[in-house]
């Protein structure tokens, strides 16, 4: 089996891109960057479909979870951002400190981030269909400290003579 270059996207960014995750589900490709954005890409065309802020520093890993409809991303700024398949912060949790990789254990709905001498566990709550409903239509109130709580912290192990 051999893989075939489908579409190439130029300029991309204005810094190195530091990692990628597919939605195949609307046939969207995100890419975080140095530059500290998400793009989001039509993967069939190579056209942009939008950008999404939301950290302060390198975005460092991004996982796409289909069956919530959820993009997790993190950076080096400390973050991780829950975001609506649409492109709406939904969540942001401070991680303590950069963070460099994440994975996802789908049998437990749980994800590991890592990064900072430490690997941090979080259980993904999906929210009542009409919270989320109000948060991606944009009424709830972050100041107010209304955002979701999708992820919430399980346990934190430092650094791996912890284990």
């Amino acid at each position: 089996m051999s893989l075939e270059v489908q579409t190439v996207i130029n300029q991309a960014h204005e810094q190195p891109i530091i990692c990628v995750a597919l939605n195949k589900l609307r046939r969207e490709l995100y890419s975080g960057s140095q530059d500290s954005l998400i793009k989001v890409w039509d993967s069939d065309t190579g056209k942009l479909v939008r950008t999404q802020k939301g950290h302060k520093g390198w975005v460092s890993d991004l996982l796409f979870i289909p069956y919530a409809k959820f993009l997790f991303s993190s950076s080096v700024d400390g973050n991780i951002v829950v975001w609506s398949d649409r492109g709406k912060e939904l969540q942001t949790v401070d991680f303590g400190g950069a963070v460099f990789c994440m994975a996802w254990n789908p049998k437990r709905s749980t994800l590991a981030a890592g990064g900072n001498m430490m690997v941090s566990v979080y259980r993904m709550h999906r929210p009542d269909p009409y919270d989320l409903n109000n948060a991606i239509k944009s009424t709830f109130n972050k100041a107010e400290g209304d955002s979701l709580k999708i992820l919430k912290h399980l346990v934190t192990i430092q650094s791996h003579t912890d284990l």
